[in-house]
């Protein structure tokens, strides 16, 4: 894997090895059971916080509605274009 593409370390565990991109910006530790984003420009967080989990869940499912609704036009588009 390149330097680029290299998934971070678990702030709360420091270890890579159970970390999974969640989105864009967000990444989920399997083994700590926390979501942090690790973006050098913000400094990056971590939180096993009710109240900000809740946010970055809303988030999530508004990210995964916008795409199910993208995936879902690009298909009746593709459906009519094999029609004509």
């Amino acid at each position: 894997m390149t330097q680029q593409n290299r998934l971070p370390d678990c702030p709360s565990c420091g270890s890579s090895r159970s970390v999974y991109a969640d989105g864009d910006r967000n990444f989920f530790c399997n083994n700590c059971k926390v979501t942090f984003d690790d973006s050098p420009d913000e400094g990056g967080d971590y939180s096993r916080d009710p109240v900000r989990s809740a946010i970055r869940k809303e988030e999530w499912q508004q990210r995964e509605a916008a795409r199910k609704r993208e995936a879902a036009r690009q298909w009746r588009m593709n459906r009519v274009s094999r029609l004509n």
